[in-house]
């Protein structure tokens, strides 16, 4: 598992409003996903993501984790469909 996740970070959001949070991080654009009700975003910065939330006017515990092989898997398919720079 690690060699398939790399250096794939993740950062895991705790809050008791994990459906707002992870509707306001997926309109943010950011590659965000489900682990029971605590929401987790893939190789994204905390800071990020604080910022985020906070435009969103969401309090939530952020956190780093390590990543789980579904979300490095989101971040491949995202720089899939990324344009070619």
């Amino acid at each position: 598992e690690a060699q398939i996740v790399g250096g794939t970070t993740a950062v895991q959001v705790a809050t008791e409003e994990w459906a707002r949070t992870f509707d306001a991080l997926s309109r943010a654009g950011l590659p965000v996903t489900l682990a029971g009700t605590d929401v987790r975003v893939a190789d994204v910065r905390a800071a990020d993501i604080e910022r985020a939330l906070a435009a969103a006017g969401i309090v939530a515990e952020v956190r780093a984790v390590p990543a789980t092989i579904e979300e490095r898997m989101t971040v491949l398919a995202g720089q899939l469909g990324a344009p070619a720079s």
